[in-house]
């Protein structure tokens, strides 16, 4: 009844896209899943790489005082070393992928760097010093 029901609802492409689903559910199943662990496998890639080498900078300004930390994020760039090529051997996962990004790519300096630009990684690092520092004061 129910099935009569939702063929005459599809008519017939839907019936013969339903059927094919129902022979092939393993193997589409399969498919979407392994794409999902990949995919969430990438953006959590991305995320500790990111993480990595915003602590990289934030060890690096650790020793700036709180005028010297609010110049221009150039000016704080200037002395900065960003450890790419250290990240990247740390990684054990091939593939990288922002969190908006539906497909992977794989993990290589070039795609990296236009990834994660130095001035974000200055701001974020200096925001989480401003962070701590006002933790350090509260207390």
């Amino acid at each position: 009844m129910v099935r009569s029901l939702i063929e005459s609802l599809l008519g017939n492409v839907g019936t013969s896209i339903l059927n094919f689903y129902e022979a092939n559910s393993l193997w589409i199943n399969g498919i979407i899943l392994l794409y999902g662990i990949v995919i969430l496998l990438s953006w959590s890639n991305y995320k500790s790489i990111r993480r990595s080498l915003i602590l990289s900078v934030v060890e690096q300004l650790r020793q700036k005082s709180e005028a010297e930390l609010r110049e221009p994020v150039g000016r704080l760039l200037n002395g900065l070393v960003i450890p790419w090529d250290g990240t990247l051997q740390r990684t054990w996962f091939p593939l990288v992928a922002e969190q908006t990004a539906f497909l992977p790519r794989r993990l290589n300096l070039e795609r990296l760097k236009k990834m994660i630009s130095p001035e974000d990684l200055v701001k974020e690092a200096v925001r989480v010093l401003s962070r701590t520092k006002n933790v350090k004061t509260v207390k």
